[in-house]
């Protein structure tokens, strides 16, 4: 049998809901139901069946748990919906103590949190903000997984006295901080300005902010030794992957 939702984590926990509502678990799991030529059910999210299932897996997994099964969703690894079930149905027996028990679906959880984690915590320390020309700061990153969900807090706590935005350019979505609101959402961009993506362009940069950038490069270049330059040694320390989003690299 096949289910459908909209690829959200609170769709997913509808879906867990619904599937243990029906007690069948021989299925299939895809996002959304359109351009498809499977037929099946397409479970609408539910903010009150998620928060049960929320609480159920809290109360019996543990809140380490629940987070090690949000961030390995957030991996948006192929079929890792199916991963995750199997991993709550042995969760639900088996409670708190499921790490100690080596299943696939254990090993696969930890392993991928662990990795999307990792993630997160690189790009709380190497995330570069640009000052624009109406006073937000806005940064650009491209992550392997969605990590914005899970940076979000440092972030806020952070900048909360000022307007920032964070774009994932690989899912073009964002996370927008409002300092006056003390709001924050994360929201799909759909046309983004490339402009944004070259720091010699300085059409739409704040004028300290052109400064700043021409000082972090000089600097970057003075404390630099030609004799001892080891580009492997910084690709090891930090992936070439990220280094478009960064000022001395750009």
């Amino acid at each position: 049998m096949y289910y459908f939702y909209d690829g959200t984590f609170l769709g997913f926990l509808s879906l867990v809901y619904q599937i243990f509502l029906n007690k069948n678990f021989d299925i299939i799991i895809l996002k959304n139901s359109s351009n498809t030529l499977f037929q099946g059910t397409y479970v609408e999210t539910s903010l009150e069946n998620a928060e049960k299932v929320y609480k159920r897996l809290e109360n019996t997994l543990g809140k380490e748990n629940l987070e090690k099964i949000y961030s390995t969703f957030l991996s948006e690894e192929n079929g890792i919906e199916l991963v995750l079930l199997n991993y709550i149905n042995s969760g639900l027996k088996l409670g708190k103590t499921i790490t100690k028990h080596f299943l696939p679906e254990v090993n696969k959880v930890e392993n991928l949190c662990k990795r999307v984690n990792h993630e997160a915590h690189k790009f709380k320390g190497m995330l570069r903000f640009r000052k624009l020309l109406d006073n937000t700061y806005f940064a650009i990153i491209k992550p392997d997984y969605d990590v914005i969900p899970l940076i979000t807090p440092h972030f806020i706590d952070r900048y909360n006295d000022q307007n920032f935005v964070i774009y994932d350019e690989k899912r073009k979505k964002a996370l927008i901080f409002d300092s006056h609101a003390k709001k924050s959402k994360i929201t799909a961009i759909e046309e983004f300005d490339q402009r944004l993506k070259n720091y010699d362009n300085h059409e739409l940069l704040h004028k300290e902010e052109k400064e700043y950038i021409a000082l972090w490069k000089k600097y970057f270049d003075s404390i630099g030794i030609e004799d001892r330059k080891n580009t492997k040694l910084q690709k090891s320390h930090m992936s070439n992957k990220y280094w478009d989003n960064l000022v001395e690299t750009n």
